[in-house]
């Protein structure tokens, strides 16, 4: 039981690992575009900011319920 424990805690923290990657590679790509975007469009630089805030609130939930998933005890 422990040892499936240790895989199970192994396992949580390399999808962990894997979505904290994958935000920071969204967050470059993304920022990079906005500026790009904002150099063409200055207007448009709020609406691509609020956006990205919401992006991020997303992914930050996700990772909140992947978490809190990890410590459900199941009866």
């Amino acid at each position: 039981m422990v040892v499936l424990q240790i895989l199970a805690g192994i396992l949580l923290a390399v999808l962990f690992w894997k979505l904290v990657q994958l935000t920071v590679h969204i967050l470059l790509t993304a920022v990079s575009l906005f500026f790009l975007l904002s150099l063409v469009f200055p207007g448009v630089l709020l609406l691509l900011g609020s956006l990205l805030l919401v992006m991020v609130s997303l992914i930050a939930t996700l990772a909140l319920l992947c978490i809190g998933a990890s410590f459900r005890t199941k009866t």
